[in-house]
């Protein structure tokens, strides 16, 4: 009975916490909790890592505002880093300082990303935060996939296939130009000239055999029915262009790409491009629940490496400010956080 009261009131603190329409529970006062998870697992998902910063506003509980003080706040992965651009050595790994057991005990963040063109001198300044306080607070919360014992920073799950979907975007955009120009040019006209007057062409400002040209073809504009019949110019001939765009081995070419980066990003090979015309629905299920079995794994990990710290985060204030209903003889929350 009591587990279910204390569930049922811990779950109603958060969500007045976590859903507040005024968003007091956001650093920079934009998302909602939910809204800042998703942003934080595509982040991950991308860029490799997820960063968030806990900060601790008593200033926002006046009257009409926020009912807590603590805050969370997302951190662009870019401005992680080593104090002053230093390289990496035996206690510095890319802006997360550890100990000689190898744990995370601080973190080091630029003031400002170091590609806004407004940041100024912000963005080469640095400060540090401890990853927790002394009675085990979360101030950064940090959530990277390691593929490597001893890692530190995550990488992002596009990182593999990067270079092919640079190419695919390549072959689009020439594919679109060949498209472009196929439909610009229509038909031309072929000439049996020889190199003699080729080259005159080339040396004067108007041949004359170009002025016979444009008189002949000035002069002679037939007709039937509304119709106009091209007489040609004696040695000439139309020729229209072959409109076969996109080229034969582009689909082929697309499909291996997209092949790729679904096995890079853990989905079937029907997700990334959206197209279903080419399977049933005994396959397309079986590899749904193949995908879904890494969008468990994912949410799962993000949910424990992220999640979680923020939830112990808020909770540990709530069983402070409010009245929990707590048995007689409990520990201190900070002596029990894991359970």
């Amino acid at each position: 009975v009591w587990a279910a009261e204390f569930a049922s009131w811990a779950k109603g603190c958060w969500r007045d916490w976590a859903m507040d329409p005024a968003r007091w529970c956001d650093t920079s006062r934009q998302m909602t909790v939910p809204e800042q998870f998703q942003l934080g697992f595509r982040t991950a998902l991308i860029e490799g890592d997820a960063l968030g910063l806990l900060s601790w506003r008593p200033e926002r509980m006046e009257y009409g505002r926020g009912h807590y003080a603590t805050t969370v706040g997302l951190v662009e992965p870019d401005r992680l880093s080593n104090r002053d651009d230093m390289e990496d050595d035996a206690f510095n790994r890319g802006g997360v300082e550890i100990d000689r057991d190898g744990a995370a005990v601080r973190y080091s963040f630029r003031d400002a990303h170091p590609g806004d063109w407004y940041a100024g001198q912000s963005a080469f300044t640095w400060r540090t935060w401890a990853r927790e306080t002394r009675w085990g607070r979360p101030v950064v919360v940090h959530y990277f996939e390691a593929e490597r014992i001893g890692q530190h920073r995550g990488v992002g799950v596009l990182a593999p296939v990067l270079a092919r979907m640079r190419m695919l975007t390549r072959y689009d955009s020439v594919e679109l130009q060949a498209a472009v120009v196929n439909a610009t040019l229509a038909a031309f006209i072929q000439s049996r000239d020889d190199p003699d007057l080729v080259q005159e062409s080339l040396n004067a400002d108007v041949p004359a055999h170009q002025m016979a040209r444009a008189e002949y073809y000035t002069d002679n504009r037939l007709t039937l029915n509304g119709v106009r019949l091209p007489v040609m110019y004696p040695g000439d001939s139309i020729n229209t262009v072959a409109a076969t765009r996109p080229a034969g081995n582009y689909p082929a070419f697309q499909a291996a790409v997209l092949r790729n980066i679904a096995a890079a990003t853990g989905q079937s090979e029907m997700q990334v491009p959206q197209d279903w015309s080419k399977t049933n629905y005994s396959s397309a299920r079986a590899a749904l629940l193949e995908t879904w079995k890494t969008i468990g794994r994912r949410r799962a990990g993000f949910a424990r490496g992220f999640a979680q710290p923020i939830w112990v985060a808020f909770l540990e204030e709530a069983m402070e400010r409010d009245a929990p209903p707590m048995p007689a003889g409990a520990p201190d929350f900070v002596e029990m956080r894991g359970a």
